[in-house]
């Protein structure tokens, strides 16, 4: 067998895209989960509002975010009043718009999904409200300690049985309007997510396939179709990995998603980039064009796939689309990226000869016999 003879330029600039590639992920790794970024954790509890005491009431409440916040939409009647843990008024929303009392406790204390934030000295939340303007929208998005687990470990019933159905703490968020008082009553449980096995198990069958239509391709002489299969499952891999991004990032009620999309997911919007780059080099034959796809998809492998795998045993994951699709992207990207990344280590070791005319040395060849 011949070898490849690369040039020393190219072999720079795959070393570029690889310590550009390895830099991206040390970088991003503090951030590659997602759903930690958008403070939107999938978990096994859920949070659910069983009644509003008394049924005419002027608003609608309900859970969002998998149970990280309390949505409260003004339907009609005065303006109401969210009150904070100490029972003064915290929020107030209205046909003029959300807002929040900067004299509460809440504000501060609801900052922060642990309650860790420190509250400012000099407060008097039983005095006059010191308003301020959340949004001009009549529905206010807040967290509430209440409505969910504080503790860091699960509490010691769900311990004993991991997989069974738990009750863990029922829950109270009072509200008025006007004269009247209500009480938004709820609980939350532990509900065990479905197994993981089935998910992985077709990941792995989509990998092995690939892979071997790749090897069986290549074994047949035939670069023009083996590159092509590479670019394919290259282009897939962007494909989900951006369905599995975009659905984190308009999964949270509120604000821009694409600009959450941007900030949560600056990596794997790198790694997208780069397998676009590698996708181009690969129609035109790059010898190159390998290394940079074997890197994208490690990027968006990782970033993509292995940071988020507990989603596949979650049931509460906060997702725009199905939690069906938010596990079957999480399998997909596994499925793929790894493939991907195996496919390329084995091209790598099958590229040449280079045919001698240097007008044609930017062509990949197959190992075939000399």
């Amino acid at each position: 067998m011949l070898m490849t003879c690369v040039p020393a330029r190219r072999r720079a600039r795959a070393a570029a895209v690889v310590a550009l590639s390895l830099g991206l992920v040390i970088i991003g790794a503090a951030r590659a989960d997602a759903h930690a970024a958008t403070n939107t954790p999938a978990s096994n509890y859920v949070s659910r509002v069983l009644t509003v005491t008394p049924a005419a009431a002027g608003f609608a409440v309900k859970v969002i975010d998998a149970g990280n916040r309390l949505e409260v939409r003004w339907r009609s009647g005065p303006e109401i009043v969210i009150n904070d843990y100490d029972g003064y008024p915290y929020l107030r929303v209205g046909p003029s718009g959300a807002f929040e009392n900067r004299q509460s406790n809440a504000v501060y204390l609801n900052a922060d999904r642990r309650g860790s934030t420190t509250i400012p000295s000099g407060l008097r939340p039983e005095g006059p409200p010191e308003w301020r303007q959340q949004s001009s929208s009549a529905v206010v998005r807040f967290h509430d300690h209440r409505a969910h687990w504080m503790g860091t470990s699960p509490p010691p019933q769900v311990d004993r049985a991991r997989g069974r159905e738990h009750l863990i703490q029922t829950w109270e968020v009072p509200i008025t309007q006007g004269t009247a008082t209500f009480v938004v009553a709820g609980d939350l449980r532990w509900v065990p997510g479905p197994s993981p096995v089935v998910p992985l198990a077709a990941a792995a069958v989509l990998g092995l396939v690939s892979i071997a239509a790749v090897v069986v391709s290549a074994g047949r002489a035939r670069p023009r179709h083996t590159l092509a299969l590479f670019s394919l499952m290259l282009g897939a891999l962007v494909v989900v990995d951006a369905v599995h991004l975009f659905g984190i990032a308009f999964g949270v009620k509120g604000g821009s998603g694409f600009g959450r999309a941007v900030s949560i997911g600056w990596v794997s919007l790198s790694g997208w980039t780069i397998a676009v780059l590698a996708i181009i080099m690969l129609r035109r034959e790059r010898f190159d064009a390998v290394y940079v796809g074997v890197f994208a998809a490690g990027i968006v492998t990782l970033v993509g796939g292995l940071s988020d795998i507990s989603i596949l045993s979650a049931s509460s994951v906060p997702f725009a689309f199905s939690n069906g699709l938010a596990r079957a992207s999480i399998a997909l990207t596994l499925g793929l990226g790894i493939a991907t990344v195996i496919t390329g280590v084995i091209l790598t070791g099958r590229l040449g000869p280079v045919p001698p005319n240097p007008d044609e040395t930017t062509r990949v060849g197959i190992n075939q016999p000399a």
